[in-house]
C-alpha cells in the first residue's frame, strides 16, 4: 500500500533483542557500525488524546504544549514517544519558501525534543517513524547506523526503541536487502521504507521485500500480506459521517484516535470562505468539540496518523452548498 501523503488546504471538495523468530526472519541485525544512544524516560508527556502541532508549538492531549521548532523552522515526521518528541528533519515554515538553507540540516536528520525545548541531535537518518499509542515504544527505520555493502551505503534496520529504558528491543535488517549482493543505494530508491504506523499491538512496517508486522514485546516480526492490515488502523482513510449540528458539506474527518474519537475538521459556520476549526468528535457524543486555538493555523498531526503533514487550515476553499 502506498502512504496518501499530502499538504492540504482544506477543501471540500521484553528488553531483550531476540536471537530470531519463529520461521518469518530474523529479529536482530548484526551490530550497528554507529551505537546510538537513546533517552530513557522520567517523566512521559501526555500521549493520549489529540496531539497537533502549530507555529512552534505541540499541543498535547492534557492542554500542555511544548516548544518544538521556531520561526525559522518547522518539524517533519513528528511523535511523541516517552519524555520526548521525536522529529525526523526540520522544514521551512509553510509560509516561507525553501531557501535551501544548510542551517536546517539533513531531512532525514533524527531530533529529540525535551518538555522545556531542548534539542537533542542524533547522529542518525531515518526514513519514518511511529510511536506505539501509549507512546511507550517508538518504531523507525534507521538509514545510517548499519555496516555498509560494497559500495559503502549503510544497510536499513527497522529499529524499536522501549522509552522507558532507553533499550532497543528490536534492531532489524529482514526485508531491507542483501549487503552482500545488493546495491542498496540503487535499491532503496524503488521501494517505500516507511512504519506504517502502529495497529493491534504491532508495528507496520513496509521494507524493500515487502511489509512486516514487527511486536515490540517480544521482539517477533513476520512476513504479512499489507492487504491485512486492520481495518481501523489509524493510517486509514477516515470514514465518519458529520455530527448533528455539523453542515457536512463544511466536515473533513483527518484521524481517528484511540478510544475512537475522530478528529475532523469544521468550516467557521459564518459563511463561504471562513477558517478552518480542528474539532474532536466523542463517538457516543451528538456533537463536536471545537479545538478554537487552531482555527485558521497550519497545523501537523503525529506520524502514523491518517493525514500526517500539513494541514492548513487558514486557507479553505469551501463550496456554498447552495450554489
Amino acid at each position: 500500500m502506498t502512504r496518501r501523503r499530502y499538504v492540504v488546504v482544506v477543501a471540500l471538495l521484553v528488553p531483550l533483542v531476540l536471537a530470531g523468530c519463529d520461521g518469518d526472519g530474523p529479529a536482530n541485525a548484526p551490530d550497528p557500525a554507529v551505537e546510538v544512544s537513546w533517552p530513557a524516560s522520567e517523566a512521559p508527556l501526555a500521549e493520549a488524546g489529540l496531539v497537533w502541532w502549530a507555529d512552534g508549538e505541540l499541543h498535547l492531549g492534557d492542554g500542555t504544549t511544548v516548544p518544538v521548532g521556531a520561526s525559522d523552522r518547522a518539524p517533519g515526521d513528528l511523535v511523541v514517544g516517552g519524555d520526548r518528541v521525536w522529529v525526523r528533519g526540520w522544514a521551512p515554515p509553510a509560509d516561507l519558501p525553501d531557501s535551501g538553507d544548510d542551517d536546517l540540516g539533513h531531512p532525514d536528520d533524527l531530533h529529540l525534543v525535551d518538555a522545556s525545548g531542548d534539542v537533542e541531535d542524533l547522529d542518525v537518518r531515518v526514513d519514518s517513524l511511529a510511536a506505539s499509542s501509549d507512546g511507550r515504544y517508538v518504531a523507525l527505520i534507521d538509514l545510517s547506523s548499519g555496516e555498509e555493502d560494497r559500495y559503502g551505503t549503510p544497510q536499513a534496520a527497522t529499529v524499536v526503541v522501549d522509552t522507558r529504558t532507553g533499550e532497543e528491543v528490536v534492531r532489524s535488517t529482514d526485508g531491507m536487502g542483501d549487503r552482500a549482493t545488493d546495491d542498496l543505494a540503487a535499491l532503496y530508491p524503488d521501494v517505500e521504507l516507511e512504519v506504517r504506523g502502529f495497529a493491534d499491538g504491532v508495528f507496520w512496517v513496509d521494507t524493500a521485500e515487502g511489509t512486516r508486522t514487527v511486536d515490540p514485546t517480544d521482539g517477533r516480526i513476520a512476513a504479512v500480506d499489507p492487504e491485512d492490515e486492520p481495518e481501523d488502523a489509524p493510517w486509514q482513510e477516515v470514514i465518519a459521517p458529520a455530527p448533528a449540528g455539523v453542515d457536512p458539506a463544511r466536515w473533513l474527518p483527518l484521524q481517528r484516535l484511540v478510544d475512537g474519537t475522530v478528529v475532523a475538521v469544521v468550516a467557521d459556520g459564518s459563511g463561504v470562505g471562513g477558517a478552518g476549526v480542528l474539532a474532536t468528535c466523542a463517538p457516543a457524543a451528538s456533537r463536536c468539540a471545537s479545538v478554537p486555538e487552531s482555527a485558521g493555523r497550519v497545523v501537523r498531526l503525529p506520524a502514523g496518523s491518517a493525514w500526517d503533514t500539513v494541514v492548513d487550515l487558514g486557507e479553505p476553499r469551501w463550496e456554498d452548498p447552495a450554489s
